[in-house]
């Protein structure tokens, strides 16, 4: 690709191709670059947009959070660009939007760990358990069956007070899961 970007740099398809290359490859200063390549060669298209929000994301730049929210615009139904976008938007203090893409990641695929795990842990940071217990149990509800679930809303039950409930989840978790960590929590 780079070999390409010599001989046919006005081609934005090779750009484009070694955006991917890079990005895939963790290298996303360099992505970001190649993505800005193909724009500037006049394929300013909708992907090239979220390629660019996405390595400017990963980059942690200041933009991430509004280039991010202007490629949903275009992708309003893409669960992984919601859940990066959401947690640059958190780490640049816009704790309202981050928190509003997270959830509807989780919401667009409530059945993804990963998405669940950082909107819930966030709320686990900021000892948030109400929401915390909220969208833990809505996972669970959606079908995604794991002890760590389970064990964080027996914990998040317990430090509002809500013993009953803490024990009730602990021993659903138990009985499908066998994990002794939640034996160890209902105690």
């Amino acid at each position: 690709g780079e070999i390409l970007t010599v001989s046919t740099k006005d081609d934005a398809s090779i750009w484009s191709i070694l955006g991917v290359s890079y990005f895939s490859l963790a290298q996303y200063d360099k992505a970001l670059h190649a993505f800005e390549q193909e724009a500037l060669q006049g394929k300013a298209d909708k992907n090239n947009l979220r390629n660019i929000a996405f390595s400017s994301i990963r980059l942690k730049k200041s933009n991430g959070c509004d280039l991010g929210h202007q490629a949903l615009e275009a992708f309003p139904e893409d669960g992984m660009l919601h859940n990066e976008t959401g947690k640059i938007c958190l780490s640049q203090k816009q704790v309202d939007r981050g928190l509003a893409h997270l959830q509807r990641a989780m919401e667009l695929e409530p059945k993804n760990a990963i998405y669940v795990t950082d909107l819930t842990s966030y709320y686990f940071r900021h000892k948030d358990n109400a929401n915390a217990e909220k969208w833990t149990a809505k996972a669970i509800e959606n079908g995604l069956d794991m002890s760590t679930l389970y064990t964080n809303l027996v914990i998040a039950c317990y430090r509002q007070g809500k013993h009953e409930d803490a024990v009730r989840w602990a021993d659903e978790g138990y009985g499908k899961r066998r994990d002794p960590l939640l034996l160890y929590h209902k105690g």
